[in-house]
């Protein structure tokens, strides 16, 4: 029937805006992507940053320069112990945080020291870039700015500890340091404007899958990715719509009118639900509403002012207007290891309210089933009579 009709844009729909759980998932989505690339690279420059540090500061202890030594055997110690740490807990945003700052005052240190003979100012440009890589273009610009400042401040005081640069080095250094700081910030930013498209890409991608095109109801799978994320006390009520006669509709006047009429109960259906309804097409002409912590009583107002106002309401396709009812099967669920049976028990009763006329909402309360006999009503997949 969908093929009659080009697919509208989704309509809004409670609870469908809800994350996929591992199994309905690409095996990486781009924010577990990058996360990924945040702590790998963490820890891979941990574990290289830390293996040079070590292997220059025993150089330096071994040529007599005792204090710059140990300042680099102490931040590989630092570094090392750090990664490890926050790596263990997972607390990725945190890592790059504090190996931003340990990358910070490592390279203002060399620069500002000259390390040996001002050789540090060479090796405190690639610890910058690092600084950035790992903090991202938000934090970058913040840093880079009090870097800028502390460095020109550094070079132009009068501090024993400060390397005697010349002017015209202190000049070149800065302007070198301004240069690179800024291309690194903006090539980020970038990075991560096309991560953010990536991302909402996947999410829509992702989204569509979850809906039925047509009615941009939730279906099938949106359902099963909404009950996967219950709690095991998780209470529900759950009706099962069928619209009645629905076969007449399309014989009488064509499936783009068929296809009108179930875009039409789906619209009237999800202007009656709010918050953490859900609001699926099951399949064919059915229709499932789930009702969160909603007591069959209560569910059973909601549900009959629905089937009353589809009753109401006239259909417009074409030419044509014709109006259409609805068949409703209500039953209360105890807990989420009981949706099947749940969904089982709402089926059998839309199958009374067909049997007893149609045009009618049955209640668990209100009629005894018995969904677990020998010669209950088989559960149906979704593709509903032609009634």
């Amino acid at each position: 029937m969908d093929a009659q009709q080009q697919p509208k844009e989704a309509l809004p729909t409670n609870a469908s805006t809800l994350n996929t759980s591992q199994t309905d998932q690409p095996l990486y989505t781009p924010s577990m992507i990058e996360d990924e690339r945040r702590a790998q690279l963490a820890v891979n420059l941990a574990a290289l940053g830390t293996s040079f540090l070590v292997l220059f500061g025993i150089i330096a202890i071994v040529q007599g320069r005792l204090s710059i030594g140990y300042v680099l055997i102490g931040t590989a110690t630092l570094t090392a112990l750090t990664a490890t740490t926050l790596r263990h807990f997972n607390q990725l945003h945190r890592a790059g945080l504090i190996g931003m700052l340990i990358l910070w005052l490592l390279a203002q240190y060399l620069l500002l020291t000259g390390a040996i003979e001002g050789t540090g100012a060479y090796y405190s440009f690639p610890l910058a870039m690092l600084m950035i890589l790992l903090i991202g273009p938000r934090v970058a610009v913040f840093a880079s700015l009090l870097y800028m400042a502390t460095m020109t401040a550094g070079l132009y005081s009068e501090l024993a500890w400060v390397h005697d640069y010349s002017a015209t080095e202190k000049s070149r250094l800065i302007f070198a340091k301004f240069i690179l700081l800024s291309m690194l910030t903006v090539s980020e930013y970038t990075r991560l404007m096309s991560y953010k498209k990536i991302a909402f890409t996947s999410e829509a991608h992702r989204q569509t899958t979850l809906k039925d095109p047509l009615t941009g109801a939730l279906n099938r799978k949106g359902i099963t990715v909404l009950t996967e994320k219950w709690t095991k006390s998780q209470q529900a009520t759950i009706a099962l719509f069928d619209l009645d006669h629905f076969k007449n509709i399309n014989d009488q006047y064509g499936h783009k009118a068929g296809d009108d009429t179930l875009i039409a109960f789906a619209e009237l259906a999800q202007q009656n639900t709010k918050g953490q309804d859900a609001f699926a097409r099951w399949g064919g002409e059915e229709f499932l509403l789930i009702l969160p912590d909603t007591k069959l009583h209560d569910a059973s107002t909601l549900v009959e002012r629905i089937r009353h106002q589809l009753e109401q309401h006239i259909v417009q396709s074409h030419d044509h207007l014709f109006s259409v009812t609805c068949s409703v099967g209500l039953a209360y669920m105890a807990r989420a290891d009981l949706f099947d049976t749940t969904l089982k028990l709402a089926d059998e009763l839309l199958y009374v309210a067909k049997n007893q006329g149609r045009n009618q909402l049955v209640s668990s309360a209100k009629h005894r089933v018995g969904y677990l006999s020998p010669t209950s009503r088989p559960y149906r997949t979704g593709t509903a009579d032609n009634g």
